[in-house]
């Protein structure tokens, strides 16, 4: 076209024609009708199967701290109902009338089996049979409901963008990823603008892809611009030219090509007419008036969209696996709930003992203390006394007056200086068993 121009056979020239440096020494550009730049297209590549893909919206280390959070709230969960005197097994173990036995049936309901299949069931928000009853529990089951939330919908967001991703990017964002890369070779049209512009260009990283594409010229170099855009199909290949051009072909069927990264080298389409045209001037006004009117890219949208969607792509955003680190404020508010839950323990110690009328605070505390301790180590040395061959006798009291004197019995053998070696049992002969 520039010859014909040049040779004043035709009067303009109408096509995809750039504005270049050295073509406006032969003939005259109107103003841009278009500005855009070049860019690179590439083909789409599936995924590996993979049988555990559910799990690569978490990192390892992320689902293992989710693990730990589980089993963590379980425990305290656990310890809560134990310790707490409005917990299931705290109020049976610290009762003030030792013969109500009203607790006993629901005095296991939140031991740590229970309470970690309570940690479960919150966590695939199905919910367990029992949930705690004390305060310091709910106060720790409601901290892990909300990181629950939090961890679930973190999830669900970013498993989506695993799932319904059916293609994949080769990892090649922009034009520095594809110039730091040997597996796809890259190229443009032979003797065109965008040759012209690595040819010439000092600046890193189109000196390097120049060098590159001159060592393996027969197979980077094309002869036109339909010639790439099929190579690039065939796969193994990155064509790059105006991005015009490469989006108006991307978005066409077979929908299998896409263009990656920003534009660089920006330019602009004109019309080419002969050296000092009267028509120059007229038809740069024109341009400029359906450009301000918005004519230009009503058209740009009409035959510049296709039917296939998203055909650029400008990083690999959506599919990023979530680190713990990206999660650590969930996990630094989940543990000091955990935190907060056994402290407000002594709350309740200090607000059930102010209750207990027969005794002081400071006295009723203790009892409870002094029973809680005597059931953890009834629990943890049952089994010795067994073993050891020594007669294991029960005793049940028959009033609530004999109840009280054998708690007052047990609050002075405490005070005893030996209390591990005195051992005073009353044995009512109706009673023994």
């Amino acid at each position: 076209m520039v010859r014909q121009l040049k040779e004043r056979t035709v009067d303009l020239a109408m096509a995809p024609f750039t504005i270049s440096y050295e073509r406006q020494q032969a003939i005259d550009f109107t103003k841009p009708y278009l500005d855009l730049g070049l860019t690179m297209l590439l083909g789409y590549e599936k995924k590996e199967d993979n049988l555990f893909r559910f799990a690569e919206p978490f990192s390892g280390d992320l689902w293992i701290a989710i693990f730990v959070s589980m089993v963590s709230c379980g425990v305290c969960v656990s310890l809560c109902s134990y310790l707490s005197p409005y917990g299931y097994n705290g109020r049976f173990v610290q009762r003030l009338d030792l013969s109500d036995k009203s607790a006993f049936d629901t005095h296991n309901m939140m031991s740590v089996p229970q309470a970690m299949w309570f940690a479960f069931a919150s966590w695939t928000h199905q919910g367990a049979e029992h949930s705690p009853r004390c305060l310091s529990g709910r106060l720790m089951g409601g901290i892990w409901w909300l990181a629950v939330t939090v961890m679930i919908a973190t999830y669900t967001a970013n498993l989506a963008a695993f799932l319904t991703a059916a293609r994949l990017n080769s990892g090649i964002n922009s034009i520095d990823d594809l110039a730091s890369q040997s597996e796809i070779i890259y190229g443009t049209v032979a003797d065109s603008q965008p040759q012209s512009f690595f040819e010439n260009s000092d600046s890193d990283p189109y000196r390097r892809m120049w060098s590159m594409m001159q060592l393996e010229e027969m197979e980077t170099m094309v002869h036109d611009s339909t010639v790439g855009i099929d190579k690039v199909r065939k796969g193994g290949y990155a064509f790059i030219w105006d991005s015009a051009v490469l989006e108006f072909a991307a978005s066409k069927p077979p929908c299998n090509i896409r263009t990656v990264g920003p534009v660089f080298a920006k330019i602009g389409y004109g019309i080419g007419l002969q050296f000092d045209s009267p028509y120059t001037e007229g038809f740069t006004l024109e341009i400029l008036h359906l450009r301000q009117a918005g004519k230009i890219e009503q058209l740009n949208k009409k035959y510049f969209t296709g039917e296939c969607k998203d055909t650029s792509s400008g990083t690999a955003a959506g599919e990023s696996t979530i680190n713990l680190s990206d999660m650590a404020g969930v996990f630094y508010c989940l543990f000091g709930g955990f935190g907060a839950g056994l402290l407000c323990i002594i709350g309740e110690w200090c607000w059930a003992s102010y209750r207990d009328d027969d005794r002081s605070l400071c006295r009723s505390f203790h009892r409870r203390a002094v029973l809680t301790r005597k059931d953890c180590a009834s629990n943890s040395t049952c089994c010795q006394d067994s073993d050891s061959g020594e007669e294991v006798v029960v005793y049940e009291t028959q009033s609530p007056a004999q109840n009280n004197e054998q708690r007052e019995l047990d609050y002075a053998l405490e005070k005893q200086e030996h209390p591990k070696t005195l051992q005073i049992s009353i044995k009512p002969p109706s009673t023994m068993i």
